[in-house]
């Protein structure tokens, strides 16, 4: 998660940042979108996803749920499209908070392109090398993984040890 997609650009849309207890304001309240019907296999994938999220800022204090008084973090997270309070999972699971249909089908086409994204392992093979301590690299040449690949006979698609790259 931690480069958006193309096509994400601008300011971040926030979500799932509530008004102050017992007040009423432009921020909408958490008890206003309770839904004891929203699938909980959904609301599971959602609530994995949100937990996933880039650390984005952190706060001073502690944010306390809505609706049970918990004590539910201080940090924000996003994903580089949306931002929201680390304790939008705990709305999610524990008080079936829907949340705006567009966000769960981002979170579908989101987790759909990393499932089926092809995996290309030549840059790490080319680069892994360069992470290595200068004293660890060999006299004769890099000593990087795409050099031992290839001393040690395993052809392009494989890893160092003949395993299968995909």
């Amino acid at each position: 998660m931690s480069e958006p997609l193309a096509g994400d650009a601008g300011p971040l849309r926030s979500l799932g940042f509530w008004a102050p207890k017992g007040e009423r304001g432009p921020l909408p309240n958490p008890a206003d979108l309770v839904d004891p019907g929203w699938d909980e296999s959904e609301r599971g994938f959602v609530a994995a996803y949100l937990e996933r999220g880039q650390i984005a800022g952190h706060w001073m204090g502690s944010s306390r749920c809505r609706l049970c008084g918990r004590v539910n973090g201080w940090r924000d997270y996003s994903d580089g499209h949306y931002i929201w309070p680390e304790g939008l999972t705990h709305y999610v699971v524990d008080h079936a908070v829907r949340l705006p249909a567009e966000f769960v089908a981002h979170v579908g086409r989101r987790t759909e392109h990393l499932e089926e994204s092809e995996r290309d392992h030549v840059w790490w093979l080319e680069n892994a090398h360069r992470t290595r301590a200068p004293e660890e690299r060999t006299e004769s040449g890099t000593g990087g993984a795409a050099e031992t690949a290839a001393g040690a006979g395993a052809g392009a698609g494989s890893d160092p040890d003949g395993a299968t790259i995909r």
